[in-house]
């Protein structure tokens, strides 16, 4: 908190909010199952991930 007040007086900015769904906006699905793809085989299994139709 003490950063985002020091980052806006210093620079003379406003404060403004991302809104409440800003980091689900940019969640990009292939790319977290590719993440999380990689953290299960390093636990040591095998991973086979099929996209089911809606």
């Amino acid at each position: 908190m003490l950063n985002v007040a020091w980052h806006l007086l210093t620079n003379g900015e406003l404060y403004q909010d991302l809104g409440a769904d800003y980091f689900e906006s940019h969640n990009d699905p292939t790319v977290q199952v590719k993440r999380l793809t990689k953290r299960i085989e390093a636990l040591g299994f095998d991973v086979t991930v099929t996209e089911r139709v809606a």
